[in-house]
């Protein structure tokens, strides 16, 4: 099979959007980047200190959401 025909599963990559707050902490899963950095930038706004981690709690980067938002499109 040549590049240009081979099939490319991409499976969703789970995250978990963390943020503590004047109403105490906020959890909540998502398995799109562009919904997860919008949900960071949301709760800023309202007074959170908010960021993404993975399903093994490890920090995902803001830039690193860019990047997989561009890479996959909208």
């Amino acid at each position: 099979m040549t590049n240009s025909t081979r099939s490319v599963r991409c499976d969703p990559v789970s995250m978990i959007v963390k943020a503590e707050g004047p109403s105490g902490p906020a959890k909540i899963r998502s398995d799109d980047p562009k919904h997860a950095l919008g949900l960071v930038q949301y709760l800023r706004t309202i007074g959170y200190k908010a960021w993404v981690e993975d399903t093994n709690g490890n920090e995902i980067g803001e830039t690193t959401l860019k990047e997989a938002i561009k890479s996959f499109g909208d």
